[in-house]
């Protein structure tokens, strides 16, 4: 499976289908976290442009009921706890962990809680 299409198949699992609203209320933004051990996920890279495509198929669009947090480890994976404590503060809807130390993470905190 190429990786555009897995990060695609990631963010349609990742979001639900969107909510319609009604002609009177303002469309919900959407918080997506993208966690990662390296640098934060850009909007141009890879993984970024496939899940922003992903998204975007499925009803979501940046600065319309989309928004991405991004934060990155820069490789120091001591930060990596502190990172994703700080997403889950910011409430954010979903966190994308991209990358297995920011999944590990991001599982054994969850078990904690």
């Amino acid at each position: 499976m190429r990786r555009r299409q897995f990060l695609g198949l990631l963010g349609s699992i990742a979001i639900a289908r969107p909510h319609h609203s009604s002609a009177q209320s303002t469309e919900r933004v959407h918080r997506v976290a993208l966690f990662n051990r390296g640098a934060p996920i850009s909007d141009t890279s890879a993984y970024g442009a496939g899940l922003i495509r992903g998204l975007e198929k499925r009803g979501y669009a940046l600065g319309r009921n989309l928004e991405l947090v991004r934060r990155g480890a820069g490789g120091r994976f001591d930060l990596l706890p502190s990172l994703l404590d700080e997403l889950v503060a910011s409430n954010v809807d979903v966190i994308v962990a991209a990358g297995y130390p920011a999944a590990f993470v991001a599982k054994t905190r969850a078990r904690s809680c």
